[in-house]
């Protein structure tokens, strides 16, 4: 039962990443990712959120350091 807590707290901290992670999910389950265009959003939403996550921890390393 914590899990699912967590999730619902989760969800209404970030409903925007929660609303990204439904769509994309629901994108792939429907099997839009076979198509090139597909595969070009997947790519470029792939992009975004390793440059975020770089961004993220260069700037927790400094914060830290």
């Amino acid at each position: 039962m914590g899990y699912v807590m967590d999730l619902g707290d989760s969800i209404r901290r970030y409903p925007l990443q929660s609303i990204g992670i439904g769509f994309l999910t629901g994108f792939v389950v429907g099997g839009g990712q076979s198509s090139p265009i597909g595969q070009g959003l997947i790519g470029f939403a792939a992009r975004i959120a390793m440059r975020q996550a770089v961004v993220a921890a260069l700037s927790e390393a400094l914060k830290q350091s």
